[in-house]
């Protein structure tokens, strides 16, 4: 499986055809993080988001890893919606590429190509829906196991 199809297979790409696919990521650049290697910190500024091609990510809130991230999976994509500045760290587990994603680049597409722009907008719309119900999902689970201990 090479590394179009895992760009590819992403959801981020939901619903796009092969050449919006291609159009987009050749305007992205490769980034590769040895084990340990930050790929972002926190307060930093940032304006990119990532899909992991290979590797493992973890991302830290005060020195506490509070979840991993895997090959095809996207993050950073906070800085679309409304953040400029990072509000976990990011570091490498293993060695581990990124393709890297400007917010400028997809902003570029509001005007020049309104579809794609639309469907990336609503992808990262359902990849966000779906982390928030995972996080409550967890947090109620977390609140039932803190009622049996107290």
């Amino acid at each position: 499986m090479g590394l179009l199809h895992v760009i590819k297979s992403s959801p981020l790409f939901t619903e796009l055809y092969d050449d919006e696919i291609e159009e987009i990521i050749k305007n992205c650049n490769v980034r590769c993080l040895e084990a340990n290697e930050y790929l972002f910190q926190e307060n930093d500024a940032g304006d990119d988001l990532f899909i992991i091609l290979t590797g493992e990510l973890l991302i830290i809130k005060g020195g506490v890893v509070i979840t991993k991230f895997a090959k095809g999976e996207l993050l950073g994509e906070l800085v679309l919606i409304n953040d400029q500045q990072r509000t976990t760290s990011c570091t490498a587990n293993v060695y581990t590429e990124v393709l890297i994603l400007n917010n400028k680049m997809i902003f570029g597409f509001y005007a020049k190509k309104p579809r794609l722009f639309s469907i990336l907008m609503m992808n990262i719309a359902r990849m966000l829906a779906q982390r928030l119900k995972k996080t409550t999902i967890e947090m109620k689970n977390l609140t039932e196991q803190l009622k049996k201990v107290s």
